[in-house]
Formats: C-alpha cells, sequence, structure tokens
C-alpha cells in the first residue's frame, strides 16, 4: 500500500515485490485505486521529474520549440512545456513554408509568389498541384480569394437526372 500510496505505478509494485498485478490490484481498496488517466498523468509526472529543466529552458530561449526538445527530450510537447515557465512561453506562430517540389522537379523549391504568378498566368490549380506533388487545397490556400477563379463555395453543379430504371414503371 505505501508503494502504491507514494505513486509507484502497479506494474512496478508487483515486480518490486515478486507478485501478480492481479495480487497487487486486489489488495487495493476500490477507493484508492487510481483510474487509467491519473496513473498515466502520474507516470508523466515522474518522468517529467528527470528532464533537466534548466536546460531545456536554456534551449526554448535559444530559439528551440517544444515539438524539437520534445523529440530530443523523448517525451510529449505538453511534458515539455510544462517544464518551461509560463511567463517565458510565447506563441511562435507557424511560419509559412515554401512548397516543395517532388518528382522531377525535386530539390527546387517554389515559392507562394511563383504559385501565383503561374496561376494568374492561367495555369491551373489541378495542373499545378499535379506538377508540385501537393493537393490543390495547399495551391488554393496560395490565392487571395479575387483571384481565385475556381468554382464558388457552396455553388456544385446539379447532378445529371437519373435515368428510369426498366421493368420499374409508375402505374
Amino acid at each position: 500500500m505505501r508503494l502504491y500510496d507514494s505513486g509507484t505505478p502497479q506494474q512496478r509494485v508487483a515486480a518490486t515485490l515478486g507478485i501478480s498485478v492481479e495480487a497487487v490490484v486486489a489488495r487495493l481498496e476500490p477507493s484508492r485505486r487510481r483510474s487509467r488517466q491519473e496513473a498515466a498523468r502520474l507516470a508523466v509526472d515522474q518522468q517529467g521529474e528527470l528532464l533537466p529543466q534548466k536546460e531545456i529552458t536554456t534551449r526554448y530561449v535559444q530559439g528551440a520549440t517544444v515539438a524539437e526538445l520534445g523529440r530530443l527530450y523523448e517525451m510529449h510537447p505538453s511534458t515539455i512545456r510544462r517544464r518551461i515557465p509560463g511567463d517565458l512561453i510565447r506563441s511562435r506562430g507557424r511560419t509559412p513554408q515554401p512548397l516543395s517540389r517532388t518528382g522531377a522537379g525535386a530539390g527546387r523549391v517554389l515559392v507562394d509568389e511563383e504559385v501565383r504568378r503561374r496561376y494568374a498566368a492561367g495555369e491551373s490549380a489541378y495542373a499545378l498541384a499535379r506538377e508540385l506533388g501537393v493537393f490543390t487545397h495547399t495551391i488554393r490556400a496560395q490565392m487571395p480569394d479575387a483571384d481565385w477563379r475556381g468554382r464558388p463555395a457552396g455553388k456544385a453543379p446539379a447532378p445529371p437526372p437519373r435515368p428510369a430504371q426498366p421493368g420499374l414503371e409508375s402505374e
């Protein structure tokens, strides 16, 4: 009971005492058992205590992102985030990345302005997307609404009428 109450997971209690997890659970009063969510949170907190908070904070201040630090320390970004003092956390926003080509033109980066220029010159969003190896939605996101030549939202063409099925005649 003391091991479990100190925050040790059931599996570790069982291994320490040389008994099965079922035996540990059987000895715990139902009101004292942790939910899976509580156990997971506690495990993350215990792992987080082992992280070098000062080093993480220094790297973050120097420009590392929470996601990069998460990969570096093999922790979820939210665990890393909790180790950085709240007054240092700033929304850095996402920086738009240029579209990269795939296939024959691999290695060349196509910037937003070139996509807009080529689209304005008459190339279709489909042709650009196919050449760049991206979805047409990606091309659409590069275009100001006023420049978009595509079908207006919500104005899908009506489907053609369905032909009557033979043998089903109405009287």
